[in-house]
């Protein structure tokens, strides 16, 4: 198993100038060091949680205020790869709108700034990421009752889950009293679960960022000595 650091720097013209990343391979007498990619990454900046898909980890990133891209990395051989997002889906990284999943056991990227208007989502999948190349835009519609009983006067929020094609609908103001979120599989068009969680306890809520992760999500619970 390992960790992935990175730390970048960026101009006034909102340029990445440089990055540098390390990683940690966990194990007794572990130790950061530089990766071993025979080719260094563009200088980028990453802009969110990655996911991983059979041994690759994907993330979203920024290389300058105009340009975001996916970067992966094979988590063996540690080598980066730069993959340019699809031109037709003008994409400009936004949790609120857009994020990675795994789409059948491939690297996705979908598009929701319509799902309170009319339930849909938009997906392009990876046929050759060493090429860039993506599908054409896939269309789902989902079931706008749920997404609106989920949002009420907050906005949506949608993210990836573990499980091939399945992704996590939530409200972006968490009712701390009766958390909640729904969980769809969209190559099922069908809602898998529904979640309710206890009430979040007063000392959590003060918090400015909070993080769901569902137990599914976790392969394993590790503790580490720093």
């Amino acid at each position: 198993m390992q960790l992935l650091s990175t730390v970048w720097e960026v101009s006034e013209e909102e340029i990445v100038e440089r990055s540098e990343h390390q990683v940690l391979v966990l194990g007794h007498g572990a130790s950061w060091r530089s990766t071993l990619s025979t080719i260094p990454p563009p200088p980028h900046c990453p802009y969110m949680h990655g996911i991983s898909i059979n041994g690759v980890l994907y993330y979203g990133a920024w290389v300058d205020k105009n340009r975001c891209v996916v970067m992966s990395f094979d988590m063996r051989y540690e080598e980066f790869t730069l993959i340019e997002l699809p031109v037709e889906a003008g994409i400009v990284w936004d949790a609120r709108t857009m994020n990675l999943m795994n789409y059948k056991g491939k690297l996705a990227v979908f598009e929701y700034s319509s799902i309170m208007i009319n339930g849909s989502i938009d997906l392009w999948f990876v046929q050759d990421a060493g090429k860039s190349g993506w599908s054409d835009k896939k269309s789902f519609v989902l079931p706008i009752f749920e997404t609106r009983t989920l949002s009420m006067a907050s906005r949506l929020l949608i993210q990836p889950t573990s499980h091939s094609s399945e992704i996590c609908l939530k409200p972006e103001e968490i009712n701390r009293h009766n958390p909640r979120c729904v969980i769809y599989d969209l190559e099922r068009c069908k809602i898998t679960r529904l979640i309710s969680g206890m009430r979040i306890v007063d000392r959590f809520w003060g918090s400015t960022f909070m993080q769901t992760t569902f137990w599914d999500d976790i392969e394993s619970i590790m503790y580490l000595e720093t």
